[in-house]
């Protein structure tokens, strides 16, 4: 009994103590794996791989991170400029157009005014003057071109007689120069103005002599 209880117990003893060296023969391998394991790494960070490859992971991290050089701008949209309103025309910009000629002024009263245009188309008052010269034959005495023929050229003495000293002399007359008044003829008193402004302009030399025209014609 006390035999195999010996033998029983060197049994359990010796499959302890196999156990115990398979258990520690498996921590000496798993150690010596570790072992190994951190002596590569040791060694490739020893060798220069591991600063190598991390700095590889950097160099190519950076290179992910920056734009290669000469590499195309992404494009950007025009920023449209603001419509502005249209300016109004100016004066230089409109085109010229035709019309008559401002009325000269006369010359020795210096108050009248008269519009000619194409030397023998006048104005109302230049064209009623001229057919009070003629219903009354002033012609007769002063010539068809006011030059004068019996009486003296009116082309030369309206340039010397004011527009007042006018009227008076053919309202009132010069008899001894053989000049009848007219102040009692209706049509020379009421067209009186209008005969000094036809004599103006012919002698002004703007009114040719002849038949005279409206300005319309």
């Amino acid at each position: 009994m006390t035999l195999r209880l010996r033998t029983i117990g060197a049994g359990l003893a010796i499959a302890g103590i196999c156990t115990f060296s398979a258990q520690a023969a498996d921590i000496n391998t798993g150690t010596q794996l570790l072992t190994t394991v951190l002596a590569a790494t040791t060694t490739t960070f020893g060798d220069g791989g591991a600063e190598t490859t991390q700095g590889t992971l950097k160099a190519e991290s950076t290179e992910q991170r920056q734009v290669p050089a000469g590499a195309a701008a992404k494009p950007t949209a025009p920023t449209p400029a603001p419509a502005t309103a249209a300016e109004p025309p100016t004066a230089a910009d409109k085109p010229a157009t035709d019309k008559p000629a401002d009325a000269p002024a006369a010359s020795g009263g210096g108050d009248v005014k008269y519009v000619v245009k194409e030397g023998n188309k006048a104005d109302d008052h230049v064209l009623q003057g001229w057919k009070t010269w003629r219903a009354l034959d002033c012609a007769r005495c002063h010539g068809a071109k006011q030059e004068g023929l019996v009486g003296p050229s009116l082309i030369v003495a309206i340039n010397k007689l004011s527009h007042d000293e006018f009227k008076t002399t053919v309202l009132k007359g010069r008899l001894p120069q053989g000049m009848p008044p007219f102040e009692s003829v209706p049509r020379l008193v009421k067209n009186i103005d209008n005969l000094y402004t036809y004599l103006k302009a012919r002698a002004d030399g703007k009114l040719d002599p002849g038949h005279v025209y409206p300005l319309d014609k």
